[in-house]
């Protein structure tokens, strides 16, 4: 309430001029401030009882008040501008009704009618009353509520008022907890750091934020020539104390107001396309109310939205995005997300050249052919091959490159495998680091190969199979998905599982020519028909049925024919050592028992059968006659004249058939 001295006794009675009377009725120096919405406060003229023995004349009262005009007793019009009203009560009373819950308005209530007296004959005179608005009250510039609340970054001048006219007054504003400040003798004051100076309670440390940090601020004024009357008014500066981001069962909350200082603590992530982060925004002061479009939120320099709460959706392309919320120019919250895309760049198989124990074994494209080489498949295609043993539980090394470079989020990360044995790579954890790589081995110059243990061993039996291995993401920051992410897969990798590592000639951890080659593989399984063979005498049986029965060889059974896949024979150690062509032996034509003998053996040897050959000289009839052996039982192929397929006859019947027995060993392979 307003407080004001009474005025001097030349108003509140009527003055006779002429014929006609005037009443001017003392200001309206108090207004009662109401904050409910559509509440109204009444301010009535009422000049009393007519002067000198007349009497009112009803029906030719009139009343005005704020451009609202009324005529006839007990008529009310609505109206605009704060006064919301007028009412004519009575022949000498009239009520202004304006609106409470906002700044007064100055405003004049005016009266007029006709007055009659019968000592007079009856003859009417003219009569008028008045009464105008004294208040005293301070507003802010751009509002009429006593309480508001407003962005930060705001700056707002409150001004004094007496009736309608600026009015010199001493000020005191206090922020809520703070000391309070006080300005003498303006008609009105400013909130920013010019006008107020340094005010640590009230500004930044940063100079160059000139308004005031967000709270609570109660300002109260009274004219400077009379310290009776007063008018306070409360206005709260909203900013953003915290947004917050959710996506599933991750949250990140930042109190960060620079965009420069964001870290990983303030930073989120989601594939390309797919998922969402729900943002929500504190305000500070906590209790107070949003001012009207409040916060906006940014993703960069751009609104996306207004609201307390705001949904990122993941766009379809990689990329990083400045989320903020905002309440005023410069004030606001930020947070990080990375929309990133992850590749599996390259896939090991055999990584280490000289052992075999959960990786692949050494192997070429063909005998003249260069040694395939981890990473076996890449971005590029690469040679895809790879050889095993059977049931083996075996390690595959993988390669990953994110995208944004920089993006460093933790993740999870499988592959399914379909069309072979092993049926998956198991999930792991891989860490990105900030040049955008998998931190991991290093293999052929490439760094950020990590292991992945195989879900199943490699099959049972001899296999070749074609895999295609899908990778899939399953987990980002902590939050497992709900549905794993696809991720780019390797198709179309041919995997040979043999029974044991290759024998001798071969070297599968070794280097040189004599590592298995992709077409000898093919031959063994695929010509040799021992694909899904378990065991070692079912593979050594046929093969030694398919060299049997083939016809692209035919044999030449001239005493003394040279063989045609043998070269560098020599006697070592009582044995006969040779470097034998299989490569020239798969292409078929004239062959001898040697030449078959042989490849009975290698290519048994192959598959990880320890078979052998051996000479017998002369042997039924015959000059010299070459076979292989395993287990103490002969394989021959040979089909020179009569002589029959054998598999796994015993040995000991089919020496008996011949002379002394020579060991024959390829000690060397093309």
């Amino acid at each position: 309430m307003l407080n004001v001295p009474a005025f001097g006794d030349e108003k509140d009675q009527w003055h006779k001029s002429g014929n006609h009377y005037n009443y001017e009725q003392s200001e309206f120096t108090t207004f009662e401030y109401n904050g409910t919405a559509g509440s109204l406060n009444g301010y009535t003229l009422n000049p009393g009882g007519a002067p000198d023995g007349f009497s009112y004349v009803a029906d030719k009262t009139t009343a005005s008040a704020g451009g609202l005009n009324v005529s006839v007793q007990g008529d009310e019009e609505t109206g605009s501008g704060g006064v919301k009203k007028l009412k004519l009560n009575s022949a000498a009373s009239a009520t202004a009704w304006i609106a409470a819950d906002t700044s007064p308005v100055a405003f004049t209530i005016s009266m007029s009618g006709e007055l009659t007296n019968p000592g007079e004959g009856e003859n009417p005179v003219s009569w008028s009353a008045s009464a105008g608005t004294k208040f005293f009250w301070i507003a802010a510039s751009g509002y009429d509520q006593k309480e508001i609340s407003v962005p930060a970054g705001t700056s707002l001048t409150y001004t004094a008022y007496e009736g309608d006219s600026g009015k010199n007054s001493n000020w005191t504003v206090s922020r809520a907890g703070e000391s309070s400040q006080t300005k003498s003798n303006t008609s009105n004051i400013t909130f920013s750091r010019s006008f107020w100076g340094n005010i640590t309670a009230w500004f930044t440390s940063n100079q160059s934020v000139t308004t005031p940090v967000p709270g609570v601020y109660y300002i109260s004024a009274s004219p400077t020539d009379n310290n009776n009357r007063s008018d306070s008014d409360v206005m709260t500066v909203i900013g953003i104390a915290s947004i917050t981001g959710t996506t599933g069962t991750v949250s990140v909350a930042s109190t960060i107001d620079n965009t420069e200082n964001l870290t990983a603590d303030q930073t989120m992530y989601l594939y390309k396309g797919q998922g969402t982060i729900d943002f929500s925004a504190v305000k500070d002061p906590v209790n107070s109310e949003w001012p009207v479009g409040y916060p906006k939120w940014k993703n960069g320099n751009t609104v996306v939205g207004t609201g307390e709460t705001y949904t990122f959706d993941a766009p379809s392309s990689a990329g990083e995005h400045i989320i903020t919320a905002h309440c005023g120019d410069g004030y606001y919250k930020a947070i990080k997300v990375i929309v990133f895309e992850l590749q599996a760049t390259d896939m090991a198989f055999n990584y280490d050249r000289t052992s075999s124990s959960s990786d692949g074994m050494n192997l070429r494209a063909s005998y003249s052919g260069a040694e395939i080489v981890a990473p076996e498949a890449t971005a590029a295609g690469g040679d895809k091959k790879a050889l095993y043993k059977k049931d083996t539980s075996i390690t595959i090394k993988t390669r990953f490159e994110i995208e944004p470079v920089g993006a460093t989020p933790a993740l999870k990360v499988m592959a399914t495998v379909s069309g072979g044995s092993i049926e998956g790579l198991d999930e792991e954890s891989i860490t990105i680091n900030d040049t955008g790589i998998s931190d991991g081995d290093t293999i052929a110059t490439k760094e950020g190969f990590v292991a992945f243990s195989s879900t199943k061993e490699t099959a049972d039996k001899i296999k070749k199979e074609t895999y295609d291995f899908q990778w899939k993401l399953t987990e980002i920051g902590g939050e497992e998905l709900t549905t794993p992410i696809d991720l780019n897969s390797f198709d179309g990798v041919t995997v040979y599982t043999v029974l044991d590592t290759p024998q001798s000639p071969w070297t599968p951890n070794g280097t040189g020519t004599a590592q298995p080659w992709v077409n000898a593989l093919d031959f063994a399984i695929d010509n040799c028909d021992t694909n899904d063979e378990k065991t070692k005498l079912g593979a050594i049986s046929s093969v030694t049925s398919y060299l049997d029965s083939n016809s692209n060889w035919h044999y030449n059974n001239v005493s003394g024919y040279p063989s045609t896949c043998l070269d560098n024979i020599a006697m070592t150690g009582g044995a006969m050592t040779a470097r034998f062509n299989l490569t020239r032996f798969m292409g078929g034509g004239a062959v001898n028992c040697y030449d078959s003998g042989c490849a009975v053996n290698v290519v048994s040897s192959l598959l990880g059968v320890d078979a052998g050959s051996q000479r017998q000289m002369p042997f039924q009839g015959w000059y010299a006659h070459c076979y292989a052996t395993y287990n103490g039982g002969a394989f021959d192929s040979c089909r020179a004249g009569s002589v029959p397929l054998v598999i796994n006859e015993p040995l000991t019947n089919y020496e008996s058939y011949g002379g002394p027995v020579v060991i024959v060993r390829p000690t060397q392979i093309r």
